[in-house]
């Protein structure tokens, strides 16, 4: 058994990695702090949360409500 070979927990992994949502109601136009962002499970619903850091300071192309997972096409 190759103890290095990890793809047999591939499944259980996106299982409890995490992607971005908004915590709250956030109007269009609105510029992204961190206390505005959650990590949310799944992974795989928009932006990975490992990513938080490139959305921080974008502007949103549309209105979002809380708990919204945030997708590439939300932010300029």
């Amino acid at each position: 058994m190759d103890k290095t070979d990890n793809s047999a927990f591939a499944d259980v992994k996106q299982i409890f990695e995490k992607s971005l949502a908004v915590n709250k109601d956030l109007p269009q136009e609105h510029v992204l702090t961190f206390d505005d962002l959650e990590a949310k499970k799944p992974k795989g619903f928009g932006v990975d949360a490992s990513r938080f850091q490139e959305v921080i300071g974008k502007k949103l192309t549309k209105s979002l409500s809380q708990w919204d997972f945030l997708t590439q096409d939300d932010i300029e």
